[in-house]
């Protein structure tokens, strides 16, 4: 899941600091995140913070559950 956001997070023209600033989720949240998918490609981040991250991204949640 967070291979896809980061491709789509790329398209819009943004970082992960960006996204953490402008949607006020903490950059160590979205660092962890980016962690944890190294060693497991479904590992997530919860439903709240899918939505303000697509929110900020231009895509839908659905657009980041589905690789």
């Amino acid at each position: 899941m967070y291979t896809r956001y980061a491709e789509i997070r790329d398209k819009a023209g943004l970082n992960d600091r960006q996204v953490a600033e402008k949607t006020g989720i903490p950059q160590s949240t979205i660092y962890d995140w980016k962690q944890r998918a190294a060693k497991d490609a479904n590992a997530g981040i919860s439903a709240i913070y899918l939505a303000k991250i697509a929110k900020v991204i231009g895509c839908d949640i659905s657009d980041l559950i589905d690789e």
